[in-house]
């Protein structure tokens, strides 16, 4: 070997980049340098020659798609990045003709690992476009006062920074011990599950979270063949987790948390909000002797039921004979009972329809019902009355399937409410001669 020939042979050999020859028509490896050997776990050299370069570097059957061999001459280099999914690096590719002194035409391919700088680009990048996300999803909590619809679009977002399937949130009932899907957002593709996914005990869902942390897949469905490969965050509420964040089958940034874990506390702090509006709209319109609708509730419903139509409507009016009089004799607390008692039967018969418009009135509103159904209701909760001997009740009742106007209903609703109420007075005089 000449002197030119070794010191090839030891710049070939310290290189940190990779270097072989190979023939463009046959494919077969000529020369393989020491650290690609290294990679390859290849100790003499008898074991890489004659071997096809697409079968021994890129683990193929068959020659490369990608490969360059067409675009090749003598005269220059053809630049290129490729990733190996083989050896799990990527690369910066130098690739050109080279000629022998026999006269023969090799392939010459130099390869620079760029790993690192490609894995801290992506790095960079993610963390901008983890941030971008996370001020978009801020800045709609913060100007769409639809918490419903700013939720379902902050799902989205997530949903398109992870390239995932479906998106929800899942929130914890702990004095039921339950747990709800109560949010979800998922592509066409996919068949939603949020009605499926309601009351489920929290025992169950702990089952559930310790296979996830095994196995990083979640199925909250039995009937499902497979589990979601998934990302999960809990909500943290007053130093308890009170549910979670899901992300199912992430295809970018399955190994980024940071996003999913930053929006938590935002999430949080508006379902918390949101709590807080439908406690006040409860107080609002909520009769909190009876748990009816209150005045304030039965006023806002008539002027939405004002511009709507209906195949039919049912009116009921009452009224609780004597109140002032037990009020009087018995105390005030003698006096509420008697009208949570109404209320609750009220309630029974006609459920999410009533209303408590006064201290001793009670008014009930039964759109799109059918006559025989609604006049069966109303005997079975004037019987109902009957058998509590303590209670005694005036009741009006209309039902109509034509254009009369709901106001008008409700006038002849409580005229009839005041002939019984007349009946009542009535039997009283009499019972004092």
């Amino acid at each position: 070997m000449t002197d030119f020939d070794e010191f090839r042979e030891i710049i070939l050999k310290e290189t940190e980049n990779v270097v072989y020859l190979s023939d463009p028509v046959t494919y077969e490896i000529v020369y393989l340098n020491q650290l690609l050997k290294d990679i390859y776990h290849i100790q003499d050299d008898n074991e890489y020659k004659g071997q096809k370069c697409y079968k021994l570097l890129q683990g193929k059957d068959y020659p490369c798609e990608f490969c360059t061999n067409k675009y090749l001459t003598l005269n220059q280099f053809y630049t290129w990045d490729r990733y190996n999914d083989f050896v799990n690096k990527y690369y910066n590719v130098r690739d050109k003709l080279i000629q022998t002194k026999d006269e023969r035409i090799l392939r010459l391919e130099i390869a620079i690992d760029i790993t690192k700088e490609v894995q801290e680009k992506q790095q960079l990048h993610t963390k901008v476009t983890s941030e971008e996300t996370l001020i978009h999803c801020i800045q709609t909590l913060a100007e769409n006062n639809d918490f419903y619809n700013a939720i379902n679009k902050i799902l989205s977002l997530i949903a398109e920074f992870y390239g995932a399937h479906r998106v929800y949130i899942f929130e914890y009932d702990l004095l039921k011990k339950q747990a709800s899907n109560t949010y979800e957002w998922c592509n066409e593709e996919v068949t939603p599950h949020i009605s499926l996914l309601q009351n489920i005990p929290l025992s169950v869902i702990n089952e559930k979270l310790a296979e996830y942390k095994k196995t990083k897949c979640l199925n909250f469905l039995s009937s499902h063949i497979t589990a979601y490969q998934s990302l999960m965050a809990p909500l943290i509420e007053d130093s308890q987790i009170a549910g979670f964040i899901g992300v199912d089958d992430p295809t970018f940034h399955n190994d980024d948390l940071d996003l999913l874990t930053s929006i938590t506390y935002f999430v949080v702090n508006d379902i918390q909000k949101r709590k807080m509006m439908s406690q006040l709209e409860y107080l609002s319109y909520t009769d909190l002797l009876t748990g009816l609708f209150n005045r304030n509730k039965y006023i806002k419903d008539l002027e939405m039921f004002d511009n709507q139509e209906f195949s039919s409507l049912g009116i009921i009016y009452i009224d609780i004979d004597g109140l002032k009089k037990f009020n009087d004799h018995y105390g005030h607390r003698y006096g509420d009972q008697l009208i949570r008692d109404v209320g609750h039967i009220l309630n029974h018969y006609f459920y999410n329809q009533a209303y408590r418009i006064g201290g001793d009135e009670f008014i009930v509103i039964c759109p799109h019902m059918k006559q025989k159904d609604f006049m069966n209701q109303v005997e079975k909760m004037q019987e109902n009355y009957h058998q509590h001997k303590y209670i005694s009740v005036s009741i009006g009742s209309v039902w109509s399937d034509s254009n009369t106007s709901i106001h008008q209903l409700i006038e002849k609703a409580d005229s009839k409410m005041y002939q019984e109420k007349r009946i009542y007075y009535k039997k009283m005089n009499d019972s004092r001669k």
